[in-house]
């Protein structure tokens, strides 16, 4: 773990290490800087539950919270139950989180994609975490005009 820059980030990584004690008593809480599009992620075996660096810094403190709690709904109630298995959602609803595993505007978007292309025809613009090989040799299409597409970030 990287060390932690501001105050404001060691007062949000105390508070969410104290929530998690308070749900899991013996589970730890973390910050994972090799997170790159997870949010969060619940390790059972180590009993731990790891956050993205990048949320945990920059996020909006609600969204963090919510992202906290659904990461809690899951270790209660272990790995075999899934996103829409009642047992994860009736914990969900009990903790008033969401059991939808994404949640929209979580990060901003210039730290949420590595890659930016944009099309040069109709200037439509595609967010990308992998690097497209076939960009260079004109194999990737604008998914609406079929024009090319120039990689901006």
């Amino acid at each position: 773990m990287d060390m932690i820059e501001t105050d404001k980030t060691q007062e949000r990584l105390d508070f969410f290490t104290e929530l998690v004690h308070e749900h899991l008593p013996n589970w730890s809480f973390k910050v994972n800087s090799r997170l790159q599009t997870t949010l969060a992620l619940t390790k059972y075996s180590s009993r731990t539950i790891e956050i993205n660096k990048e949320l945990i810094c920059n996020g909006n403190f609600e969204i963090v919270w919510n992202i906290v709690l659904h990461e809690i709904a899951h270790g209660l109630v272990g790995f075999h139950h899934s996103h829409t298995n009642s047992a994860f959602i009736n914990h969900c609803k009990a903790l008033n989180t969401s059991p939808a595993p994404y949640i929209k505007g979580a990060l901003p978007d210039d730290l949420m994609w590595k890659h930016l292309y944009k099309c040069m025809r109709c200037g439509t613009q595609y967010r990308r975490n992998r690097l497209s090989r076939g960009l260079k040799q004109g194999y990737v299409r604008c998914r609406i005009c079929r024009g090319s597409l120039e990689k901006i970030k």
